[in-house]
Parts: structure tokens; C-alpha cells; sequence
């Protein structure tokens, strides 16, 4: 069932800064989102960052240059905004998630879903248990809703959203900014989004709380200079980033921490209930 184009309006702080924020409404829904400028930034870690993942090219640091701003969601999509989505964009999410049990151990288990994934939740926590092809059709959905350009963030435009023009390890104080598997209680589960610091271009929950699945399929990294990445054409795994509460350490809540997610084939059907998303918006700045 199609969704309507109705009730929807789009409302701007004026200005050309980054982190600009944008507010769209679908059926009195708010959707917040930040803007965040072309620029070139270092993508990736250099080999004495704490933390760093050393196995092959996983983090090599190289120059990217991106030639276009883009709108990025300021927090992941909620459970609140995953509903409506369901409720009334027609979509039923089947398939077996992969859930956190004991520690950071897995298995897949059909008894989870986005609406019972494991631990207790309400409309203000981010979705999870979503597999990478539910977010797309959730940017399609939102796009068909808005008539605006809606997808999931490349991996370069997610890690330059993170780093809001930083190059530490982290984008500020990691506890203060992150739910993370050493304050995220016990046992640990995510938490509402927003709950704390966002980085300096008023996103949040870009260390911590979920995973975010990424537009990209998995590949190392070279040291060469690009421009506009968007990942190899075909692949395993696709990307996601930013740590969780069900991470290895605080570590892999870093800027430049990444992994590959099995996502191929059959395998659409698994997700996590440590995984989440956000959405980046194209259109211009006003």
C-alpha cells in the first residue's frame, strides 16, 4: 500500500553553518535532521590511535573529499517512528534477527523483533532488530512520503557526520556523549535517544547506544586519496558504524571503528538487536 504524500512540511533554521538543523513533519511526526557541508576530512585512524583496529587495512587513514552537503537525521529512528512507518507505509518486517545474549555472543533467534527485542523499550529508543534491507525501504518510504531525496548515509559521510570537524579518537567526552557497554547498566541495553551529549554539529548517539547500518558493502581501506566513496558495487557484508552497548570495549565506539555486517542472499533476513540506523536527507540547504 502506497503511502501518502500528505501532511508533510518542512521547516528551517536559516543559516549555512554546519549543523543547521531541519525539522520535517510527516503526520505531526518530527523529524530532525543537521546539516553538514562539503569538506575534506582523514578518514580512518593512524596506526598509534588507541583502540585502533590493526588487523590488515581495516582503519588506514586516507584524505576524502566529499563535493556535496547533506542532511543527516540528528538522532537514529526511533521505535516511535519505526511504527508509523509500519502502521501506515504498509511494511511487515519478517525475519530472524540476531540478538545479544550473555555478554557479546550471538544466535539467531525468531522470538525477537523490532516491537520485542529483548529488553524492555518504548517509542524513544532506537529501533533495532532491522535488517539492512527494512532501513532502505524505511528511506524509500520516508522519501515517497516527502518527495525528498531520502537513503541511508554512505560510510564516509557517516564517519565525517561523526567527526563534526574533530580528529581524536572520539568527537568529545566518550561517557559523556555514548551509551556504551561499561554505563549502559546491568545488563547492558540501549537507551533513549538523545539522552546524551551530541557532537558539535548537534548530532547524537554517533558513539554508542546502537550500531547504524551504512549505504556501503564492506571493504579495507587504501591510503589513496578519494572523492565521494560509496563502497564497492557488490560484497558480503554491509557496513555499520559507531559502536553499541553490547560492543567489544568502549574502543569500537571510536570515530574510525568499523565492521562488516553479513548481508547477503538469505542473510537479509538476520538483524540485531544492537543494531540501528539514521536517515540522510539531499536536499539543498536553505
Amino acid at each position: 500500500m502506497a503511502a501518502k504524500k500528505s501532511n508533510y512540511s518542512v521547516l528551517s533554521i536559516p543559516g549555512k553553518k554546519a549543523g543547521d538543523c531541519k525539522f520535517i513533519y510527516v503526520d505531526d511526526l518530527e523529524f530532525a535532521f543537521r546539516w553538514c557541508p562539503a569538506g575534506t576530512f582523514l578518514m580512518g585512524s593512524l596506526k598509534g590511535e588507541k583502540g585502533r583496529d590493526n588487523r590488515g587495512n581495516i582503519e588506514t587513514q586516507h584524505q576524502v573529499t566529499l563535493t556535496k552537503g547533506f542532511w543527516i537525521m540528528e538522532t537514529l529512528v526511533t521505535v516511535g517512528m519505526f511504527e508509523m512507518f509500519v502502521d501506515k507505509g504498509g511494511y511487515n518486517p519478517k525475519g530472524k534477527p540476531w540478538i545479544w545474549k550473555k555478554g557479546i555472543k550471538c544466535k539467531p533467534n525468531s522470538e525477537y523483533s523490532w516491537e520485542h527485542p529483548g529488553y524492555d523499550q518504548d517509542n524513544s529508543y532506537p529501533v533495532t532488530c532491522i535488517r539492512w534491507e527494512a532501513a532502505k525501504a524505511f528511506c524509500d518510504w520516508l522519501e515517497d512520503k516527502t518527495g525528498l531525496t531520502m537513503r541511508l548515509p554512505t560510510e564516509a559521510e557517516w564517519e565525517f557526520a561523526c567527526r563534526a570537524g574533530t580528529t581524536e579518537p572520539f568527537s568529545g567526552n566518550v561517557d559523556e556523549m555514548a551509551w556504551h557497554p561499561l554505563n549502559s547498566g546491568m545488563p547492558p541495553h540501549p537507551h533513549s535517544v538523545a539522552t546524551k551529549k551530541p557532537n558539535a554539529w548537534g548530532i547524537y548517539d554517533m558513539h554508542g547506544n546502537v550500531w547504524e547500518w551504512c549505504y556501503d558493502w564492506y571493504e579495507e581501506f587504501s591510503n589513496k586519496s578519494v572523492t565521494d566513496p560509496t563502497g564497492p558495487k557488490k560484497g558480503k557484508w554491509r557496513i555499520v558504524r559507531g559502536g553499541s552497548w553490547a560492543s567489544d570495549g568502549v574502543k569500537r565506539c571510536r570515530s574510525a571503528s568499523r565492521c562488516g555486517y553479513w548481508c547477503q542472499n538469505d542473510s537479509h533476513k538476520y538483524s540485531s538487536n544492537y543494531v540501528g540506523f539514521r536517515v540522510v536527507c539531499e536536499c539543498k540547504q536553505q
